[in-house]
C-alpha cells in the first residue's frame, strides 16, 4: 500500500470553531491536516470511533438516584421493588 498522501478531504465547518481548534491545535504542534490524520489513523486502527460520543452525561439528581440503587442491590434491600404483576401494571402491559 503506497503510503504517499494523494487524497483531498474538504469539509465544512463554523468559523469560530475553526479558530478556535487551530489555535489549539498549533499550541500543540499539529496542523488540523495532522490532527485530522490522526484521527482517521485511529479509526482504521481501532474500527471505531476514538472516544464515546453520548446524548449527554446523567445530571446530578440521576446520578444520585443511580448510586441509591446500586446500594440497594449490594445491599440485597429489594424493597420499593415492584412485583411482577405491579409492573406489568404500571407499565400497561
Amino acid at each position: 500500500m503506497s503510503k504517499t498522501k494523494n487524497a483531498t478531504l474538504q469539509i465544512r465547518v463554523r468559523s469560530d470553531l475553526k479558530q478556535t481548534v487551530e489555535t489549539i491545535l498549533n499550541e500543540l504542534g499539529m496542523t488540523p491536516s495532522q490532527a485530522v490524520t490522526l484521527f482517521f489513523n485511529q479509526i482504521a486502527l481501532k474500527k471505531e470511533i476514538p472516544f464515546k460520543i453520548s446524548i449527554s452525561e446523567p445530571n446530578e439528581r440521576t446520578l444520585a438516584a443511580i448510586k441509591e440503587i446500586e446500594e440497594k442491590i449490594a445491599n440485597k434491600d429489594y424493597s420499593g421493588a415492584m412485583t411482577k404483576e405491579e409492573l406489568t401494571k404500571f407499565l400497561g402491559l
